[in-house]
């Protein structure tokens, strides 16, 4: 099936005043907190475990989303355990929790973090759940590591830039646009320098990717008209012809095909017809705009490469 482009978005980009620097929804650096199975570690405390480490995320200034390259993945070794005589007895739990934190598509550690942790429980998961709440997201140290490891991210977007965008391009010229964008929206806004050098190129890749996918709906809707030319067939064709971005380079023939089609529908079923194009005509808006949605194309989950948390970072 061919992909087709929802002007619906640019409309709302427009009325909402949307401020590229930090108001997007994926706006800033993204980590992933994945917890590995691990013996004994039940799902009680594996969801826990996750909880902590969203919030830990969140703390430090980041997103906390799924399926991001950079992750947090803890391990838990216990160092003790005993059953406390008490009524009830209760099970006391001495752990060590490492936290690692790195980029899981290329196996690399930006650092580790152990922690000793103590958890009370009336039986070995309480215990264990017990544990990992005893985990303080706000922890001065766990701060600083998560601190240090921001500062990483940023620098590997800054160096890497020019590797990324010439990646990025090479995709565009074959006509990958959606994978193109996807490199480059991984870019956070947060790594200013290479944010700003993926910017122009985002911007350029989006405009082939709708002037692209507008041809391709025009000849559709073209031939469908073409085909009918009959009021249930101005429908159809008119309904492709409005999925075609105001700001692709279809857009003049689809508005003329339009105007097309007005006439006809008026001399063969004397019915008004009223299908017009929206045009914003402020070109520093309308960058915005464009730059705003291929951010948010770039980075759809759709688009985006599937990452292996499984690393042996222990």
């Amino acid at each position: 099936m061919k992909k087709r482009i929802s002007t619906i978005t640019f409309g709302l980009a427009f009325l909402l005043g949307i401020n590229l620097m930090g108001q997007s929804k994926t706006s800033g650096i993204v980590v992933t907190g994945f917890v590995p199975k691990q013996d004994r570690l039940q799902p009680a405390a594996s969801k826990n475990m996750e909880n902590k480490i969203s919030q830990m995320i969140t703390a430090s200034g980041m997103g906390s989303i799924d399926n991001s390259r950079f992750a947090i993945i803890p391990r838990i070794i216990v160092t003790d355990s005993r059953v406390q005589s008490s009524a009830p007895p209760m099970m006391v739990m001495n752990a060590d929790i490492t936290f690692f934190m790195g980029d899981v598509s290329t196996g690399k550690v930006f650092g580790s973090l152990t922690k000793s942790i103590v958890g009370v429980g009336e039986t070995e998961t309480r215990a264990y759940v017990s544990l990992i709440s005893n985990i303080k997201p706000r922890d001065q140290e766990l701060m600083q590591f998560m601190e240090q490891g921001k500062k990483k991210i940023i620098n590997y977007y800054n160096e890497n830039a020019d590797i990324l965008i010439n990646k990025a391009m090479q995709l565009a010229s074959i006509s990958n646009y959606d994978g193109a964008l996807a490199i480059l929206g991984e870019i956070p806004e947060d790594c200013v320098e290479a944010f700003t050098k993926a910017s122009g190129p985002m911007m350029s890749i989006y405009k082939s990717k709708i002037d692209y996918e507008g041809e391709i709906l025009y000849r559709e809707a073209y031939n469908l008209w073409n085909a009918t030319l009959d009021y249930d067939g101005a429908l159809d064709a008119s309904g492709i012809l409005a999925q075609i971005s105001p700001y692709s380079s279809a857009a003049p023939k689809a508005d003329a095909l339009a105007e097309s089609i007005g006439r006809r529908v008026r001399e063969i079923d004397n019915r008004e017809w009223d299908f017009k194009f929206q045009k914003l005509q402020n070109n520093l808006e309308l960058q915005k705009a464009i730059l705003q949605l291929a951010t948010e194309v770039a980075r759809a989950e759709a688009n985006r490469p599937v990452y292996n948390y499984n690393v042996m970072w222990w």
